[in-house]
């Protein structure tokens, strides 16, 4: 875990990326995670709980009925390729606006 670099593992967590699975990028144990996480002061990101039950009933209902329309009627295109799709957007449409100058 020493090879891991503190930033590295926040943005891991922030991301969404369970213990497990940051443990095992890392080759190193999950209570190694924990420890450095507790150590920095961070809770983990709670995985047990399904990310898109949250992000979904956290929709007002007319957009929880019109992304499951729009993913029913595309029955190969998934939630998480949707998923990624708005997130690269957004992040592409972020790096490539120009700053104000000002």
């Amino acid at each position: 875990m020493a090879k891991m670099k503190s930033e590295d593992l926040l943005r891991l967590n922030a991301v969404g990326i369970s213990q497990g699975t940051i443990a095992r990028m890392h080759d190193c144990s999950m209570a190694a995670v924990s420890m450095r996480l507790k150590a920095l002061n961070v809770p983990p990101v709670d995985t047990r709980k399904s990310f898109m039950e949250d992000v979904f009933t956290g929709l007002p209902e007319h957009l929880q009925e019109g992304l499951a329309d729009h993913l029913q009627q595309n029955p190969l295109y998934t939630i998480n390729d949707y998923v990624r799709e708005l997130i690269a957007r957004d992040i592409s449409q972020r790096i490539n606006t120009p700053k104000d100058p000002t």
